[in-house]
């Protein structure tokens, strides 16, 4: 029977794995081991829990947005040494709908809409995730404005974390892609 509820839901893909695995195939298999290896040590750190690899992606649902950014983080700056690792990753709270080994519902959707937006080194959040950072001061979210995603009703802020080494996607480079378009541009805004 489908179970309703509330999640933060986190998406993590690395960039340009299709190029990296045919450049050097065990390069790029080293690189996916290593970010599922931090990425499960960080889930469980964080109470977590991994949902589905999928390829060079994963899906992670979590109790808490806070719990959820902390992790996020934590798994780009250990990525930033070497052996480096490209990713992406985008954090949403929304609905989900369980049934048996599956998950559906407009949060999914929309925490991997935010995460194809991003470049390599970053973490994008969504504004309900914003609500729940207010109080925590750790965390450096900045505005990158309202993009109109693919088959979602109303345009979405989205946030970039700035905290230090973490990459913020430039408006050129946000300008690119294919999926989203810019809705009013409100960038640097900061809270």
């Amino acid at each position: 029977m489908p179970t309703r509820r509330l999640a933060a839901i986190m998406f993590a893909d690395i960039a340009g794995y299709t190029a990296m695995m045919q450049a050097d195939e065990a390069d790029g298999l080293l690189r996916l081991r290593r970010f599922r290896a931090i990425l499960d040590e960080s889930v469980q750190k964080h109470q977590g829990k991994i949902l589905q690899h999928y390829g060079d992606g994963s899906l992670v649902l979590f109790d808490s947005a806070v719990e959820a950014v902390a992790s996020a983080k934590e798994i780009q700056l250990t990525l930033l040494t070497e052996p480096k690792v490209p990713l992406r990753i985008g954090i949403h709270i929304g609905d989900i709908i369980t049934e048996g080994e599956y998950i559906y519902g407009d949060g999914v959707n929309l925490a991997s809409r935010v995460e194809s937006l991003g470049t390599p080194g970053s973490i994008l959040i969504t504004e309900r995730v914003i609500y729940d950072l207010r109080n925590h001061p750790q965390f450096q979210p900045v505005s990158l404005g309202k993009f109109e995603f693919k088959n979602v009703s109303e345009p979405m802020e989205v946030y970039a974390l700035s905290d230090a080494g973490i990459t913020v996607p430039s408006q050129n480079e946000l300008a690119e892609r294919p999926k989203v378009k810019p809705s009013r541009r409100a960038p640097g805004r900061r809270l």
